[in-house]
């Protein structure tokens, strides 16, 4: 014959109290990943050339700002692998002598559609060209 069950059985049930655990945690992982959150994270300036370059075209020198910081909003599985991938990339297939300006844009950072960009510091940054002699 099985004992009834009461208050004390029941609060002392290691079983029970690990299939609580487990499932506690289990909703809670569930929950937590589809949260949007937003953090602030230093990027990488890169450039990169979107035109294929002939030997005339006169090579260009230039100065640009090595890092920025920016905020970021997604839900959160969707930004552990975002950050690890971010950076501001610039065409240079774009750059004129002289000071380009480029305001920082979601399409700079190749960001998808579901994150959203919500501050940068600098909102802009400044790439100064020059063409080179050699």
């Amino acid at each position: 014959m099985q004992a009834p069950i009461n208050k004390t059985n029941l609060l002392n049930n290691f079983t029970l109290k690990t299939i609580s655990f487990a499932l506690g945690y289990l909703v809670w992982a569930l929950i937590s990943t589809n949260q949007l959150v937003e953090t602030t994270i230093t990027i990488p300036v890169v450039t990169y050339d979107s035109l294929i370059t002939t030997e005339s075209s006169a090579p260009l020198n230039f100065t640009s700002p090595e890092k920025i910081s920016v905020r970021v909003q997604a839900q959160r599985k969707q930004l552990t692998r975002l950050l690890s991938k971010l950076a501001v990339h610039i065409d240079k297939s774009n750059f004129k002598p002289g000071d380009n300006n480029f305001i920082i844009t979601p399409e700079l950072l190749f960001l998808p559609d579901t994150a959203k960009l919500v501050h940068s510091l600098p909102e802009s940054i400044i790439i100064h060209v020059t063409e080179s002699n050699a």
